[in-house]
């Protein structure tokens, strides 16, 4: 199955391009990051796992083509139906005072309510602190709380000792209490384990 941004009004669609660096499926959405040296820069798309597409032709193309829809040779495609972005512009992975590049997300079901828990992402030889944030879930199924205005607004945001994060875990020991942290950084290259 191949995720794709709507091109159009929904007349057509391409490839999402995005590494994919953090993934939640809540409900029946599934909630997708992009990162900054993506095109789709920053963005974290939403997917309705009730709204899958068949391809209708078997190509390397993507989208709308002569005689019907190509994925690329994959037989579905799963349309995007919303995307959430930080205002402002573009992110930056320089440093912890610019607009954060999202980085890992994970569900947190023992908040009140349920919510997406964010990390941005600095590389595990930099120097720069991670921080994290909370974004609550409506009781729109599988989509984020908003404010009076449409914006979804973090609930909380907290400032990490830890560099090069690239997967987070909150949970509390009781329905609604105070969060533990587990984070993680893949080290990379030959010999060297990760850390939690």
């Amino acid at each position: 199955m191949l995720p794709v941004i709507p091109l159009n009004g929904g007349t057509d669609y391409r490839a999402l391009k995005s590494h994919m660096g953090g993934m939640v499926w809540y409900q029946d959405k599934l909630i997708v990051t992009s990162w900054e040296k993506d095109s789709d820069n920053n963005v974290m798309y939403i997917f309705d796992m009730k709204r899958i597409l068949q391809a209708t032709v078997n190509s390397s193309a993507v989208g709308k083509v002569s005689g019907g829809w190509s994925a690329d040779g994959y037989q579905y495609v799963m349309p995007a139906v919303g995307s959430y972005s930080l205002a402002g512009g573009a992110c930056s992975s320089t440093n912890d005072d610019s607009r954060s590049c999202f980085g890992s997300i994970s569900l947190d079901r023992s908040s009140v309510p349920d919510s997406l828990v964010a990390t941005e992402w600095f590389s595990s030889g930099g120097t720069e602190p991670a921080r994290i944030w909370r974004y609550d879930f409506s009781s729109e199924p599988g989509y984020l709380a908003t404010d009076s205005s449409s914006h979804v607004n973090a609930s909380a945001a907290y400032e990490t000792n830890a560099v090069g994060l690239q997967g987070v875990l909150s949970h509390s020991a009781t329905s609604g209490g105070t969060p533990n942290f587990y984070v993680d950084d893949a080290r990379g290259g030959v010999g060297q384990h990760g850390i939690l």
